[in-house]
């Protein structure tokens, strides 16, 4: 039997299953396409993209199966009220991880990793990560082995366990 200090208590895992999603190719259609785009501001059209049914209803079925939902995405900080946007008219509703404007590009994948080995510091029962990547997913299970990770596009037919 482990006996503890009476001043430390030992951390408690947290009963709870969390599901993670990228959203830009994930969610989000990104091939999607507009004729006139010098017309549109990026603000205003990232709340226009539509959304990738197939896994949208996948997060929604996961959600109502008791996951806790948490979005990654390599979008910069400053776009947050139009992403928040999109996720509220797609009833998504979950924390959101996004890169400060001080992360290069190149280092989306570092970042999503430090952002998965965070959440795995509240000890979940079950980690489970959605994104279109590979590598991206190759960092995430390079650091955390012990997350679930699964490879997607925008074609839902292909979905790949990593």
């Amino acid at each position: 039997m482990t006996r503890h200090s009476p001043y430390i208590l030992p951390p408690k895992p947290i009963s709870e299953d969390i599901v993670v999603f990228d959203l830009d190719g994930t969610l989000v259609d990104t091939s999607y396409k507009v004729q006139h785009l010098s017309y549109i501001s990026l603000r205003n059209f990232l709340k226009l993209l539509p959304a990738v049914p197939g896994n949208v209803s996948l997060a929604l079925s996961l959600v109502r199966l008791g996951f806790k939902l948490i979005f990654l995405t390599g979008r910069n900080e400053s776009l947050r009220e139009e992403t928040r946007y999109w996720l509220t008219e797609h009833q998504l509703f979950g924390r959101l991880f996004m890169r400060s404007c001080y992360i290069l590009e190149e280092k989306i994948p570092e970042f999503k990793a430090a952002c998965i080995r965070s959440i795995l510091k509240r000890r979940p029962r079950r980690l489970i990560v959605f994104d279109d990547s590979i590598e991206n997913l190759f960092f995430i299970l390079l650091s955390s082995p012990s997350v679930e990770a699964f490879l997607v596009n925008e074609n839902t037919d292909h979905m790949r366990w990593i």
